[in-house]
């Protein structure tokens, strides 16, 4: 688990990194996904990436995507 936290002097709420799961992705790079505490949210993060990936994006240890949880946008009409 990784810790992020703000400067004492103007936060100290912490922010934590729950590893999820990891991914093999189609052009060989392996993606992790992590949720975001104590938000609903997650992050994909490149772990490593392939020797034959096409794509200049996919650099290791970058994060490449940055999502909330589906259910958290449900109206309380759904329900």
């Amino acid at each position: 688990m990784m810790i992020a936290t703000a400067s004492p002097q103007t936060d100290t709420r912490r922010t934590a990194f729950e590893f999820d799961s990891l991914d093999a992705l189609p052009c060989g790079c392996v993606a992790a996904r992590f949720r975001v505490l104590p938000w609903h949210g997650h992050i994909i993060r490149l772990e490593a990436k392939g020797p034959y990936c096409p794509f200049d994006l996919h650099l290791a240890n970058s994060i490449v995507g940055i999502g909330i949880r589906s259910d958290m946008l449900e109206s309380d009409e759904d329900v």
